[in-house]
């Protein structure tokens, strides 16, 4: 803290009228509010938060100029915002984007370089080190490079839709830097506005040779492969996209569908593993996740992988936030399997309300017959029945273990007359399960 110099005195008209953002739920942010006194930031220049929901609304509303964010939040939603101001600002705009955080393995590198990071500062530093970065960023801002301003001419045309002035930008973009990756998938993009997705796919593998795990293009092309109907290609630049980066939640759904009608369903795990932060997840996105791994679950189940699908199901639980369709579809999963054990552990960590309902007291009732044990579930029929849930399958299953139990016919016909009051257009199906023995002769 303290005067600039001549030279950091130049950054003070850039930043006068920027706004900017702070998302940071720890003692970092008082350095940072510190640093933007120092450039004469005025106060209501400057938003701080220390949550996503907050963050989100500040960029939907007021969208900043220059981003402090730190990865702690999640690196999903990390991500997802810095792709939300990108897309808000207008071309040629100042934009920058600070991530700070306490590691810097490859695969945040690699993400961060991709997703228009213009910097990662790790912690602990020295507000000195702060200050050098921040000026070092903001001065490339204010000379850049012919490449860069290609790139904002570019997109400004994309953006008002002249397609073809747009390509001609891209296409000189491209012999100003030797790994042109950005100019390709945006020339890509243009293409995809075109609708063009055969030609966009020529332009996202030739990015993809400067930059094998460019996240833009890898996210592109399997956009224009999924237009395209060509799910085992669109599959490949998915698994490839999740090997590298966070992937974007929107996203996840129709990855999920891929894998699935590829038939790789090991792969859905390793959507979950990369999915990021879980609990900003939206509630539709989450559930699609949950679901597919469900099916996973089952996929491990027929090949008698129980253990992965105990793992994947407990994945589902939690990445469906408990979701009650989800849990019931677990639950059915386990009796239908005839894992007792596992189904108590499962049934010891779902909600009350849900425990208590009629779907999971019948999938018990199930699992009770399934495994032989049936005076138990014999009586906790009875309850059901009593307390007057209607289901066909409870008759059916407290006729059919009273007679397995040789009871009363005349308490097997009590039920069988009830069954038929509750359901009258099943009567003769449950009168058929009873049929008296014939006394001797």
């Amino acid at each position: 803290m303290g005067e600039l110099t001549k030279g950091e005195q130049k950054l003070i008209p850039l930043l006068k009228s920027a706004r900017f953002l702070i998302v940071d739920p720890t003692s970092s942010r008082k350095s940072l509010r510190s640093l933007m006194s120092d450039f004469s930031v005025k106060p209501d220049q400057i938003e701080v938060v220390e949550n996503v929901p907050d963050a989100m609304h500040v960029i939907e509303g007021r969208t900043p100029n220059v981003f402090f964010v730190e990865y702690t939040i999640g690196s999903q939603a990390c991500f997802d915002m810095i792709r939300i101001q990108s897309e808000r600002l207008e071309p040629g705009s100042l934009r920058a984007v600070f991530l700070i955080t306490t590691q810097d393995s490859n695969s945040m590198v690699t993400s961060a370089a991709t997703e228009n990071v213009d910097a990662i500062i790790v912690k602990p530093f020295s507000f000195g080190m702060l200050k050098d970065r921040f000026c070092e960023i903001l001065f490339q801002k204010l000379a850049p490079t012919p490449y860069v301003q290609a790139l904002d001419k570019g997109r400004l045309l994309l953006k008002e839709e002249q397609f073809d002035e747009a390509l001609a930008v891209f296409r000189q973009a491209r012999t100003l830097d030797p790994k042109p990756s950005l100019a390709l998938a945006l020339e890509a993009e243009t293409f995809q506005a075109r609708k063009d997705h055969e030609e966009a796919l020529k332009c996202y593998e030739e990015a993809l040779k400067h930059n094998p795990s460019h996240f833009r293009s890898l996210l592109g092309s399997f956009d224009s492969y999924l237009a395209l109907g060509k799910n085992d290609e669109a599959y490949v630049s998915a698994r490839t996209l999740a090997q590298h980066h966070t992937i974007p939640a929107k996203r996840i759904p129709d990855m999920i569908r891929v894998s699935i009608n590829t038939q790789h369903f090991e792969d859905l795990v390793g959507f979950y593993q990369t999915a990021g932060d879980l609990s900003s997840m939206d509630e539709s996105i989450a559930s699609h996740l949950g679901a597919g791994l469900v099916i996973c679950g089952l996929h491990f189940l027929k090949r008698s992988n129980k253990d992965s699908a105990i793992d994947a199901f407990r994945k589902a639980e939690v990445a469906s936030k408990q979701n009650p369709r989800i849990l019931m579809r677990i639950l059915q999963a386990l009796v239908s399997a005839g894992l007792e054990a596992e189904m108590k552990s499962f049934m010891s960590r779902v909600p009350e309300e849900i425990r208590n309902s009629p779907d999971v007291q019948m999938a018990e009732i199930e699992l009770l017959k399934k495994t032989g044990q049936n005076l138990r579930a014999l009586e906790q029929s009875l309850r059901l029945i009593q307390q007057g849930i209607k289901v066909e399958k409870l008759y059916e299953i407290a006729i059919t273990v009273s007679i397995e139990l040789k009871r009363k016919d005349s308490l097997i016909e009590d039920l069988i007359f009830k069954a038929g009051n509750a359901f009258p257009d099943k009567k003769p199906y449950y009168e058929s399960l009873h049929v008296k023995s014939t006394p001797p002769t």
